[in-house]
């Protein structure tokens, strides 16, 4: 609503100049105020074309989708504790969103597999940050004539094209190494890998807290992560875990309630879980 309220301003203002004459102060001050007009509208038009793939995706799968969110929102939380620009968190939160939407190409058969992938579907998963991905940046851009906007998608392709790439130049598709790989892009990898961890799949339940801490620390070690991105990434993983756990506590209250959860081993597992992760949490005494 705010953006539609910035544009009618711009647009009013932008016309009274067209009455008040043609002086080079009034031509200045009318360019200055078509462009920031143009940026809102690029800017609204990136984002409903986001809306619009991460409603595909939930169709397509819920779990991506839902992993996708969480993402966004642990990389929104690195880029605010590093002191990022407007700009950059943008940049940040959008590719984020859309760091898998070329899963959209991925058979579920696939995406949802409960077994170990084979060679050749590991090398079709592989896609999704490559001739996938092209794929689905080309058809939300459309027949678009705003440079600005191909521009904008432009980057956020290459962000989220190198979420798979590691700092020691073993991950995929490109090999890239250290600075080669864009920060944001390294941000969002160790988003995405600690929400895969901690999430539940088709093919394990969600790990613990201390053997993702465990498994990332031993990652970021050998050099899979940048050791220096992975010190602060630590200390904002542990408040958003916080605040998960007591969302947590909540759920199983609502479950405890509930005969046919209750018989179910997962509500014992999570239950648990929880108990392990508050202690591990706990035991960590971390002020954030």
């Amino acid at each position: 609503m705010k953006i539609i309220q910035v544009g009618f301003l711009v647009i009013t203002f932008f016309l009274s100049l067209e009455s008040i004459g043609s002086s080079d102060c009034m031509k200045s001050m009318r360019n200055i105020l078509v462009r920031r007009h143009d940026r809102i509208q690029t800017i609204r038009s990136i984002t409903g074309k986001i809306k619009k793939v991460m409603a595909d995706l939930a169709r397509h799968d819920k779990n991506t989708s839902e992993h996708s969110f969480a993402v966004a929102q642990i990389s929104a939380r690195m880029g605010k504790r590093m002191g990022f620009s407007g700009l950059e968190q943008s940049e940040l939160v959008f590719s984020a969103l859309i760091h898998d939407i070329g899963k959209l190409e991925v058979p579920l058969e696939i995406l949802t597999s409960n077994a170990k992938l084979t060679n050749k579907e590991f090398t079709i998963m592989k896609n999704h940050v490559g001739i996938f991905l092209d794929k689905k940046i080309t058809e939300v851009i459309g027949y678009t004539d705003n440079l600005t906007e191909k521009k904008i998608w432009k980057r956020l392709k290459t962000i989220a094209s190198q979420h798979h790439e590691k700092y020691n130049s073993k991950g995929y598709i490109q090999g890239l190494n250290s600075n080669e790989i864009e920060q944001i892009s390294q941000i969002i990898a160790l988003a995405d890998v600690w929400d895969a961890m901690r999430a539940k799949r088709s093919y394990k339940r969600p790990f613990s807290l201390k053997k993702t801490f465990a498994i990332i620390s031993t990652g970021a070690s050998s050099g899979d992560f940048n050791p220096n991105l992975y010190q602060t990434f630590k200390k904002i993983i542990i408040k958003y875990e916080y605040e998960n756990l007591e969302k947590l506590k909540l759920k199983l209250q609502k479950m405890r309630s509930d005969p046919k959860f209750v018989a179910n081993d997962e509500y014992e597992y999570i239950k648990n879980m929880l108990g392990a992760d508050l202690e591990y949490l706990a035991s960590l005494n971390s002020p954030f």
